[in-house]
């Protein structure tokens, strides 16, 4: 899902080329537009939609070989009761599976309205599509990941709807997990074994762990 976001695109080629050269098998798994939202594209604006698909086409014929294994997204909407989430406190504790999905979805309404305090009527329609959509993206994944016999996955930052739940998946099944992001230099990028890179718990065990005492 950063297919337009050349900076944390170069960070999944980059995962998955090293991975490729371990002497793994990949599997490389794609939007094709079924992500209500996505961190290039939040509002899934169709002329953006479509770009990223044909830039995925792109990537995959000029910087990925044919080792690579590509497995389209396919995200089925749960048929769920939501009508209990009404308000920024209802989204805020909605839980399932032990994924703090309202947390997923209200991370992204901040990212798109710049605001904390988001409005009832935004919750009941944008708040409870997005839920519904990860709460299928998780699945989705998880059935991926039994399909193929994942045992390590990756996704970007971890924090909103269109990534959280995919680490999520991989913790829910027992494999391995890491968020990725950029490692504050053009040549750096921080491999994070956490359901996201800003988990203050894992960061500051981390730092632990590198810092000499």
């Amino acid at each position: 899902h950063t297919t337009r976001w050349p900076v944390h695109l170069a960070e999944s080629l980059e995962l998955a080329k090293r991975s490729v050269s371990n002497g793994d098998r990949v599997y490389w798994v794609d939007c094709h537009g079924d992500l209500a939202s996505c961190p290039a594209n939040p509002m899934h604006q169709e002329r953006l939609c479509h770009a990223c698909r044909y830039a995925g086409w792109s990537i995959k014929r000029r910087f990925l070989g044919p080792e690579i294994n590509y497995v389209p997204l396919v995200i089925k909407n749960p048929t769920i009761e939501l009508s209990a989430v009404k308000d920024v406190s209802t989204l805020l504790d909605f839980t399932q599976h032990g994924v703090p999905f309202g947390e997923l979805v209200l991370s992204q309404l901040v990212d798109d309205y710049r605001e904390l305090d988001i409005e009832d009527s935004v919750i009941q329609t944008r708040g409870v599509a997005l839920l519904r959509n990860a709460i299928g993206l998780f699945n989705a994944i998880t059935s991926v990941i039994d399909e193929h016999r994942i045992d390590s996955v990756y996704a970007w930052n971890g924090r909103r709807p269109s990534d959280g739940p995919v680490l999520y998946a991989a913790q829910a099944k027992g494999a391995e997990f890491y968020s990725h992001i950029a490692g504050g230099r053009r040549d750096r990028m921080l491999v994070f074994p956490a359901v996201r890179v800003h988990q203050l718990a894992a960061v500051r065990a981390e730092r632990n762990r590198m810092l000499p005492r």
